[in-house]
């Protein structure tokens, strides 16, 4: 086993995990931004600031049921979760065609963009070192 690969692969995959985390709390902040500018020019009661929170929870269900799984270095998980941007794409590129949403559109595709690509580094590096340490333990099992 060499340890200057295995390493690579870890940083490899450690890294994609960082981003991967990192777009994933930029699109739960995207949602809620979203959220907060179509609230209604009326008094802001309990039951209005509950109804936008429900609905808030509804939009990043799939982003906050990943979290145990990529804790986990799940790549099946990231796998999912990159199927879930692309419905979260389709949102922010229906937000960006509406007027005066442009921006925010913009914003959050750039966002999913982001997400989806480090989901997919990270499931091919993550693949990867676990290639690399199942390869590199049946051959010390072998050897012994």
């Amino acid at each position: 086993m060499n340890p200057i690969t295995d390493l690579s692969h870890r940083a490899h995959a450690n890294n994609a995990l960082k981003a991967l985390w990192g777009f994933w709390t930029l699109s739960l902040i995207m949602l809620a931004v979203s959220q907060l500018i179509n609230l209604p020019e009326t008094a802001i009661t309990p039951s209005l600031i509950l109804t936008g929170v429900l609905i808030w929870s509804f939009k990043a269900l799939p982003l906050l049921v990943s979290i145990p799984f990529i804790k986990e270095r799940s790549h099946t998980a990231a796998t999912w979760l990159a199927y879930a941007c692309l419905v979260y794409f389709i949102l922010w590129v229906l937000v960006g065609f509406t007027e005066g949403r442009e921006i925010l559109g913009l914003a959050g595709s750039l966002t999913t963009t982001g997400l989806f690509i480090s989901c997919a580094l990270f499931i091919r590096f993550e693949k990867r070192r676990l290639a690399f340490t199942n390869a590199a333990t049946s051959t010390n099992t072998a050897g012994s």
